[in-house]
């Protein structure tokens, strides 16, 4: 089954929807659901974009950078310990 979800705002109680090729002539399921606000607008941090982390940390030295990244490591490693 294929599946496309996207949010829309009526205007003048129309919405228009734009479906792949693939779903010309074929029957379509449709669902209207009021939603207090879109998700992707309420939870923008969800993306997978880093970019607000660039340069960010650049003011630190090498060996900073070094102990942040053991420390990480160690941290990491720790929860790879059987609980008992």
């Amino acid at each position: 089954m294929q599946m496309i979800r996207q949010y829309a705002i009526p205007h003048d109680q129309i919405v228009q929807v734009t479906v792949p090729e693939e779903f010309n002539e074929k029957q379509v399921e449709i669902h209207v659901i009021l939603v207090e606000e879109p998700e992707a607008e309420a939870h923008p941090q969800a993306k997978s974009d880093l970019s607000h982390l660039v340069d960010k940390y650049k003011h630190y030295t090498k060996e900073q950078n070094e102990a942040i990244d053991q420390e990480l490591s160690d941290l990491r490693g720790s929860w790879e310990r059987p609980i008992s």
